[in-house]
């Protein structure tokens, strides 16, 4: 057997800086992998976060839907009691009649009436009714002692209809002001479940609506079973506190899951929208990825010290062939890794045409592709399979002329349908013809595509949730003149006034167009684009108008003015049009938000405004008056999370969701403060 020749104190010197290296080696990778399962867990948090934020937001509409349903049926009632002055009109048997005709129209059915007198006897009832006296009762209690003027109790069994019903009381009161007694209209328990169903899309979330004491009313599963039982124990009602709305990660008391819970608090009224999206399969799948990357970077580090250790041998003891020998299995090993790595790697030659050869690829093909394995021999063009008008020689000659380069396109897959890849690309070298080398390396990134048309819906969900309130007072005023209108049509036509009697059913008609204009463009904003769509010529007058019509309520309640400096309405942009709409409606909710906390005698003006730039471009300005962006936050206002709002007052998300959908449309936005104020700057392609 051949002997070793003994270490020298200069092998002894190298072998120990090898092992340092191998040290250092070890800890970048450990370093790398740890942040990759940490960004693999706090996005499935972010998009977490922002479902729960638009479910939580969508939850409030439902309740507030069901209240206005109720609060009608009070507002017939307080007119109920007005009626005994001798100048009242209509009377009361008109009133009696609407408040019937609005309990069977219910779109969540109010299940009775009955309106209690100032000593707590039955006034008068929907439906025959055994009640006695119920001044002992809490709300009754509520409303004439303590001038309550709406409450919400919790779920009971009704003795009238034998359904589980949530009690909606509202204070009445005489023409000078003074206690005349309660309209106690409940709303079915069961009914408002099954619409707080429809919010819920996949397996483990959970919507509800709560008392701010903690019982349930109505939730989206097992609502049988816990309506009326408590949800929230008193220590979260009071880390809950006074906010009006909270967004964080916990672990669920009924399943143990890993959650991202949302709360909302609803103006005026002691009722919570509530949700609760389980994450625990998105995070058990980020920690394998976490043991995934870590497993790869120890073995990596092993193969690499293994074939360091192997080449200073072979320079010691083996000479020069056994060192060519080592570098091969080297590069062999170094191969099989990197034929794992979920990416595909190439390089190609490239002229000043986009033309080329491919010189290398090598990755797993069939991870990144879904693919099954030799659908692609080494050496086989992918461009086969991508979706028609995919230009991949414009991203080869543009990663020529400027540097890098970075595309996503559609690849087909075995089913018909398509997956989203992205390509980076660099130069690597360049000749004075223009021909050059690049390198590059593909993604399948169908994943984090799908999280952000998430995040966008989510945001725009949201969004709808704090235009809820204008809204609301929107289709209120339509709804109100159908109601008088149909009443005074009822009594007219009662006294054979044939003409009157049309007018007012065309001013019924009338307001039901106005109702149903406003839903139309609320279906179609909740809606938003279909999916892999792209932008398309887009009138800016029409997007600013649509965006100003859905928030006109909000702004005219927060007294703001609102003045436009438009081109021609002709003047179009490539956009896409509900993702423009989308980003107008929060910068003018911001601008709102910020000139509402401004004292009464201090401008309140949103200026918009638009020009035509060199170079194809379109600029539009969105201007406040509202004392500006705080120095320290503007750097940082489109990073996810960062708000100049309260703790209680948004998500931080809309200004992040902004800027991921103008850079989709090839667009930018900026921010910058002006005097007495903030001016928002987008800059889109001209049509």
């Amino acid at each position: 057997m051949r002997a070793f020749p003994p270490l020298t104190r200069r092998g002894v010197r190298n072998a120990a800086g090898l092992a340092l290296l191998g040290l250092l080696a070890l800890g970048a990778l450990l370093l790398l992998a740890r942040e990759v399962g940490r960004q693999s867990i706090q996005a499935v948090v972010t998009a977490a976060m922002q479902r729960a934020a638009g479910a939580t937001a969508a939850t409030e509409q439902f309740a507030l839907r069901a209240l206005d349903e109720a609060r009608m049926t009070h507002m017939l009632a307080q007119r109920w009691v007005d009626s005994a002055a001798p100048q009242a009109s209509p009377g009361r048997d008109d009133i009696q009649r609407m408040i019937q005709f609005l309990l069977l129209r219910s779109g969540l059915h109010l299940s009775y009436a009955i309106l209690f007198d100032a000593a707590g006897d039955v006034a008068w009832a929907s439906i025959p009714t055994d009640n006695g006296n119920v001044a002992d009762r809490a709300y009754f209690q509520f409303h004439r002692d303590e001038g309550g003027a709406e409450w919400v109790g919790t779920a009971i069994t009704g003795r009238a209809s034998g359904q589980v019903v949530i009690p909606f009381t509202a204070r009445l009161t005489t023409p000078e002001g003074a206690f005349a007694g309660v309209a106690y209209a409940p709303m079915n328990a069961r009914a408002l479940s099954m619409a707080l169903e429809t919010l819920v899309s996949r397996p483990g979330d959970v919507v509800a609506v709560i008392r701010s004491q903690g019982d349930i009313i109505a939730r989206s599963a097992d609502a049988d079973r816990l309506v009326g039982r408590p949800l929230l124990a008193q220590a979260a009602l009071h880390a809950f506190g006074d906010r009006d709305s909270a967004t964080f990660r916990d672990i669920s008391p009924v399943t143990g899951h890993d959650v991202v819970v949302s709360f909302r608090r609803l103006p005026s009224i002691n009722l919570i929208a509530f949700s609760s999206i389980d994450i625990a399969q998105e995070v058990a799948a980020s920690n394998r990825l976490l043991r995934w990357a870590v497993g790869a970077a120890i073995a990596a580090w092993g193969v690499l010290l293994g074939i360091g250790m192997s080449v200073r041998m072979a320079l010691l003891h083996r000479g020069r062939m056994t060192e060519v020998a080592a570098r091969q299995a080297g590069r062999d090993e170094i191969e099989r890794l990197v034929a794992g790595l979920p990416a595909i790697i190439f390089v190609r030659t490239v002229d000043h045409a986009g033309d080329g050869v491919q010189l290398y690829r090598n990755g797993d093909a069939v991870v990144v592709s879904g693919w099954p394995a030799g659908t692609f021999p080494h050496g086989t063009a992918w461009s086969y399979y991508a979706a028609p008008g995919t230009d991949f020689r414009r991203l080869a000659r543009k990663a020529l002329e400027e540097g890098r380069a970075t595309m996503d396109w559609q690849l087909r897959q075995p089913d018909g349908g398509y997956a989203w890849m992205r390509s980076n690309v660099r130069r690597l070298s360049i000749d004075a013809g223009g021909n050059g080398v690049i390198v590059g390396y593909i993604l399948n990134v169908t994943a984090e595509r799908e999280a952000a048309a998430q995040a966008v819906a989510s945001a725009r969900l949201a969004s709808l949730g704090e235009m809820g309130a204008g809204l609301a007072h929107e289709l209120k005023q339509p709804l109100t003149g159908i109601m008088l209108a149909a009443g005074n049509a009822q009594a007219v036509l009662r006294r054979g006034d044939t003409e009157k009697g049309l007018a007012r059913v065309q001013r019924i008609i009338d307001l039901a167009q106005r109702g149903g204009q406003i839903i139309d463009h609320l279906r179609r904003f909740a809606r938003g684009e279909e999916r892999g769509a792209t932008a398309v010529p887009t009138r800016l007058a029409e997007s600013i108008g649509h965006a100003l019509r859905l928030v006109q309520g909000s702004l005219e309640d927060a007294r703001v003015s609102v003045e436009t400096d438009l081109p021609d309405p002709a003047v179009e942009v490539l956009a896409l049009p509900i993702g423009l709409e989308q980003v107008l409606v929060n910068l003018i909710g911001n601008a709102r938000d910020a000139m509402a906390d401004r004292p009464p005698d201090l401008d309140r003006t949103l200026t918009i405004g638009a020009a035509a730039e060199p170079g194809g471009s379109v600029r539009i300005t969105v201007t406040d008056t509202g004392g500006g962006i705080p120095p320290e936050i503007l750097p940082r206002l489109f990073e996810p999370f960062v708000t100049t709002k309260g703790p209680d007052r948004g998500t931080g998300l809309g200004l992040s969701v902004s800027r991921g959908l103008l850079k989709a449309m090839e667009g930018s936005i900026q921010a910058a403060n002006v005097e007495g104020g903030a001016r928002f700057t987008i800059i889109l392609p001209a049509a």
